[in-house]
């Protein structure tokens, strides 16, 4: 009899803790969903064909609510293989990177909070970054994030965005015109998750029409902080003025299909016409990603993974053996 009391309570406190969790979800994808996307930016939800290399990087165990464990953009590169900016998998309270089980990658969703048949939800097994990343000057602030398996060439809203031409041979003087050629063309564009100032959360990704700047408008924005492995991007405004929001770090800049640059986290001003923001130039450090990505597939990622876990049988069983020799 006691054991069927202490059962049926078990059952009510799950019931319970279900149907809060369903309240919660319900009311932070309402709230978020009455914030409509800020006219003050030139630009328009995004759609499946010009974004299916966006990824959601997400704390694992804040995202118990679908959405909520967001913390940057990321653009899927290879099939197992999503580009981020360092600052995203660096713990500001350790000082140290992210361990690759505390993060998890949300693909194949435009709505951070949705997740439908289309979705994929990975694992990560390895998180790279520059050793000689600065978490405060934000120098070679670039990431690698490899994933526990490969994206299915196939999936109808996932697919891999190319790195430019030029940035596999990093000769930038050659790569500069052509860039800047681009960027007076306004061909730019950036997708990207916003919040308000109030941290409430615009659900839809964005797609934001872009231009060129010149390195000195960066320098007196970031000061020190702009560096030379960095691009000056501007968001044209349009003439209503409204709250100002923040865009996640990662955030892609491409150009006909091309992955050019990552941003740092981002706060534009409505009030501003012209909105500065600095990206990280991929071309810079186009050497060192393919240096760790290899082919891109999940092999080089499960190889390590299963000589990780033969070594550790491997110890155990010495161990247990040893301990009973002893005992």
């Amino acid at each position: 009899m006691h054991r069927l009391e202490s059962f049926k309570k078990l059952v009510k406190i799950f019931i319970l803790a279900f149907l809060c969790n369903e309240m919660h979800s319900g009311f932070t994808q309402s709230n978020a969903a009455e914030h409509h996307y800020p006219s003050s930016i030139n630009g328009s939800e995004a759609t499946w064909e010009h974004a299916r290399y966006q990824a959601s990087i997400r704390l694992a165990l804040e995202d118990y609510v679908f959405g909520e464990g967001h913390i940057c953009g990321g653009a899927v590169i290879a099939p197992s293989v999503v580009l981020t900016v360092a600052q995203c998998v660096h713990n500001y309270q350790t000082q140290t990177s992210r361990h690759p089980a505390e993060l998890k990658v949300v693909m194949g969703t435009l709505n951070r909070y949705q997740r439908n048949e289309h979705t994929l939800v990975f694992g990560v097994t390895h998180v790279h970054r520059p050793k000689t990343f600065n978490a405060h000057t934000l120098r070679d602030n670039i990431a690698i994030i490899m994933l526990e398996r490969d994206i299915p060439p196939t999936h109808p809203t996932v697919k891999p965005i190319n790195l430019s031409i030029s940035a596999y041979y990093g000769a930038k003087v050659e790569e500069e015109a052509p860039l800047e050629d681009a960027l007076r063309r306004n061909t730019y564009v950036v997708t990207s998750w916003f919040v308000t100032e109030e941290h409430v959360p615009y659900t839809q990704l964005m797609s934001l029409n872009a231009t060129e700047l010149s390195d000195q408008h960066c320098a007196q924005k970031y000061g020190a902080l702009y560096g030379p492995d960095m691009l000056c991007i501007a968001f044209a405004a349009t003439q209503d003025k409204e709250t100002a929001c923040q865009q996640s770090a990662g955030a892609a800049l491409v150009q006909n299909n091309l992955l050019l640059g990552l941003s740092l986290a981002e706060s534009l001003d409505g009030k501003d016409t012209t909105q500065s923001a600095a990206f990280v130039d991929v071309s810079r450090h186009a050497h060192w990603i393919l240096e760790q990505i290899g082919d891109g597939t999940n092999c080089n990622s499960s190889l390590w993974a299963t000589l990780f876990v033969l070594l550790f049988t491997v110890w155990t069983a010495k161990r247990t053996k040893w301990s009973k020799f002893w005992h």
